[in-house]
């Protein structure tokens, strides 16, 4: 058998380090996917996600053999575009990345129940404002290739401290009106 993800944080391309690291991150609950069966050898390698891994078909595995381009999953949003979205690596200091996020609830009437991840503050001298890169109300759509769509706040916290000092953000900042402002009296 093989882990997936823990806790909604995949580890497809972690090393073994991290994968200890993430589990170590974890609650007094933890939610494992899990891949049962052997993989054949040639297909080791091969990308996965728990989209593509049957549940009813315990003894096989199939995998996801074409690559996921970058913004894809991303796609599910429908204010992402190409134009719109970026990555920033941020490098972790004592006092962590930075940055408070809100998660915000059903944002958009063709997607009820879809959650997003905003940046809500950025705290001067701190890793995300020293970026000039990230700015308020950017759209959190991916850390370390990781997406946070469905993430409950605890998950995203996890995702957000369960990784290596070196962090890549893969953000989307939407045109002005899109989505509501974040209000700044709520900081």
């Amino acid at each position: 058998d093989r882990v997936l993800s823990v806790n909604g944080i995949t580890l497809e391309g972690a090393t073994h380090k991290q994968a200890v690291e993430i589990m170590r991150n974890t609650g007094q609950e933890v939610h494992l996917v899990l891949e049962k069966g052997q993989l054949p050898a040639a297909r080791i390698h091969a990308p996965t996600t728990s989209q593509c891994t049957p549940t009813n078909n315990p003894g096989h595995s199939t995998l996801l053999e074409k690559p996921v381009k970058k913004t894809s999953s991303a796609r599910e949003y429908n204010f992402v575009t190409d134009d719109n979205t970026f990555e920033v690596k941020l490098v972790k200091n004592s006092s962590g990345l930075g940055f408070s996020f809100c998660r915000e609830d059903s944002v958009s009437p063709e997607q009820p129940g879809s959650s997003i991840v905003r940046v809500k503050k950025l705290f001067p001298g701190q890793p995300a404002a020293e970026s000039g890169q990230i700015e308020v109300g950017d759209v959190i759509l991916k850390v370390n290739g990781s997406s946070l769509k469905g993430l409950s706040q605890q998950e995203v916290i996890s995702a957000l401290r369960g990784t290596s000092p070196e962090v890549t953000l893969l953000l989307c900042r939407p045109l002005p009106g899109i989505l509501p402002e974040i209000d700044p009296t709520l900081l």
